[in-house]
């Protein structure tokens, strides 16, 4: 919760944009960090890194990276309250959803980016479906997602002028 160091944010810029080959590193350093890109350099990126994702998602250590840098993407356009690129993003991690033991937390967490990408692009909120998914999130024990999803749909209501269904 401290504030963004512009100094280090330049150096972690440099790095991976000067790095000319990825590795798993690099990948995850850029899918933890994407709040400090601009969205155009996170479009830039988004296709070379999903390529080199794809590699490692081969290996079941690693099978859930590709969406959780879609889902991190996903987050950065829904706080810009962007339908274009929400849509889009969605689009791509319904169809990345793992066939490996990730596949529950994935499939609910698709609902729920599905749910706010409807809500941006229609202005009407399904509150019940939300309250579901998210108190499934808290009967998973994961009180960290639980206010994450909180947050972001107070975000979502907060840039939209809702109609609640």
């Amino acid at each position: 919760k401290e504030p963004a160091n512009p100094k280090s944010l330049s150096i972690l810029k440099k790095y991976l944009l000067d790095c000319e080959e990825w590795t798993y590193y690099e990948l995850v350093l850029f899918t933890n960090s994407l709040d400090f890109f601009p969205e155009e350099l996170i479009l830039l990126l988004y296709k070379r890194t999903r390529k080199k994702l794809e590699v490692f998602s081969h290996l079941r250590k690693y099978s859930n990276e590709v969406f959780a840098l879609l889902s991190n993407i996903l987050v950065v356009f829904i706080n810009k309250n962007d339908p274009t690129n929400c849509t889009f993003f969605y689009n791509e991690l319904k169809n990345s959803i793992s066939e490996t033991n990730n596949k529950m937390y994935e499939k609910v967490m698709a609902d729920f980016f599905k749910e706010l990408v409807i809500t941006i692009n229609t202005k009407e909120m399904n509150e019940q479906n939300i309250r579901k998914i998210i108190s499934l999130v808290t009967s998973l024990d994961m009180p960290i997602k639980t206010i994450q999803c909180q947050s972001l749909v107070q975000t979502v209501k907060a840039n939209n002028q809702i109609h609640i269904l």
